[in-house]
């Protein structure tokens, strides 16, 4: 027999009075180490001090560092954000009138004036007890109203078949709110609140079956189930039995060979001796200098770093992040530093932020985000102006010798951006130089516009280098 733990034996020689006294004590100990691990979190996270640690996120730090679960670090973070907001959940936490779950339940519903009513009804109520009670508060819409046969096999499998008809393997794979949802409310990094542009739709479950074998199942528009049956349509020659997982992997590796060429200049032909050209090149201080960084240094950046952060802490611990990658100057760009291999480096967008804030300042770097900020607004308001003006019936177009069709829809407009420039980007270049003419329309007049337009109409140098 496995030796018993020595807590094991200690709890055994109690009596059932003293077993259940210690238990209580027990539990009331552990809430208010509980709040006291909230408030830590809370204020880490306030300060960022994860970055330092070479992680991208809080989530990160709780699960690498200090190894909780998933499920954990979720609870944890939320409820302390949740407190940050409201320090009253805390003091309700340590007299054990509120739990966790409670906590995340309550989290996308209080907001400054109802926060003392809702956690008032909150106190000592289950988990199931106050879904109820949100429910009434916040109703939801009624499920709507199916019927459906049920299928003969148990197990739960959906799979699209090779002739276009769904196939159903076991009763839960049509059930509307079962497998999907749970798997997205249970998800530590899913947020219970709705997210914007969702549209309710479940998250993507993937799971492992097996050594290099996952399940993915997820919910298909119908231009995606259109697009998936035109593919296997095209490739009956070379994949007879219309195979998803191959078309959807063929897929892929063209999408991140697209992407990995547009952000990173990665490609499989490479100018010759464009690297070395790329790394004597200097920024030429007469024709102003430009945060254009040459492809063949992108390509040589990327590679070097593996495509991944490269940020290390005081520990020797490396980030590693694939997400939100961007290209960071050793030396920053604002004092002088050049776009050239050794120069640069990969870091996160988290990462990248915080060093430039080490080096410039946080206020600094907050005056750049919010200018930024508001150039992309004017740019998307600059924009939609431009697709609800009414241009001249006739007169030259953006491209040389054409004239203007006689139907100027929100499609055509926005399709009338020169290759290799965004409709916002050309909108805004287009209103910023109006404005500097001295101009009091939007479109002061064809010719002057048509100015600009033949000048963003230039060719621009190609992307591949």
């Amino acid at each position: 027999m496995p030796a018993r733990h020595t807590a094991l034996d200690r709890a055994a020689a109690f009596s059932n009075t003293e077993l259940l006294g210690r238990l209580h004590r027990l539990v009331r100990a552990d809430r208010r180490l509980t709040v006291r691990l909230l408030a830590h979190i809370a204020e880490v996270d306030a300060r960022k001090l994860y970055l330092e640690r070479g992680c991208s996120s809080m989530h990160v730090y709780c699960v690498a560092r200090l190894r909780m679960s998933d499920a954990q670090a979720y609870r944890r973070i939320h409820a302390a954000r949740v407190a940050r907001r409201f320090p009253r959940v805390l003091d309700m936490l340590a007299r054990n009138e509120l739990h966790l779950s409670a906590i995340a339940l309550l989290k996308p519903h209080l907001t400054r004036a109802n926060c003392d009513e809702l956690l008032d009804v909150a106190v000592h109520k289950t988990s199931r007890q106050l879904e109820v009670l949100l429910a009434e508060r916040a109703p939801q819409p009624d499920a709507p109203t199916f019927v459906r046969r049920l299928p003969e096999r148990p197990a739960s499998n959906v799979s699209l078949a090779p002739n276009g008809d769904t196939t159903s393997d076991g009763p839960e794979s049509h059930e509307p709110g079962t497998r999907e949802q749970l798997a997205s409310a249970e998800s530590p990094h899913a947020d219970p609140s709705p997210r914007a542009g969702s549209r309710g739709s479940p998250r993507a479950d993937v799971k492992p079956t097996a050594f290099e074998r996952y399940r993915i199942q997820l919910t298909a528009s119908g231009a995606l189930h259109a697009k998936l049956r035109e593919a296997q349509a095209l490739l009956r020659h070379q994949l007879p039995d219309g195979d998803i997982a191959e078309i959807f992997e063929r897929a892929l590796d063209c999408l991140i060979a697209d992407t990995k060429k547009k952000r990173f200049g990665v490609t499989g032909r490479p100018r010759p001796n464009s690297t070395q050209a790329a790394k004597a090149a200097r920024p030429d201080s007469s024709a102003g200098r430009s945060r254009h960084i040459p492809n063949a240094v992108k390509r040589a950046v990327f590679e070097r770093d593996q495509g991944r952060c490269t940020f290390v802490d005081a520990e020797g611990n490396r980030c590693g992040e694939s997400g939100f990658i961007q290209f960071h100057h050793r030396r920053p760009f604002a004092t002088g530093g050049e776009h050239t291999v050794e120069n640069l480096t990969l870091r996160c967008a988290c990462h990248n932020r915080y060093e430039a804030e080490l080096e410039l300042g946080r206020e600094t770097i907050e005056a750049k985000v919010r200018e930024a900020r508001q150039r992309a607004l004017f740019a998307r308001e600059a924009h939609t102006q431009y697709l609800d003006a009414s241009p001249p019936d006739t007169g030259p177009c953006a491209e040389p010798g054409g004239t203007l069709p006689g139907t100027w829809d929100k499609r055509s407009r926005a399709r009338a951006a020169p290759p290799g420039h965004s409709a916002s980007s050309w909108t805004e270049q287009i209103i910023l130089r109006s404005a500097t003419s001295g101009t009091d329309q939007l479109f002061p007049g064809y010719p002057a516009e048509q100015l600009v337009l033949s000048r963003a109409a230039q060719p621009r140098r190609s992307d591949s280098s």
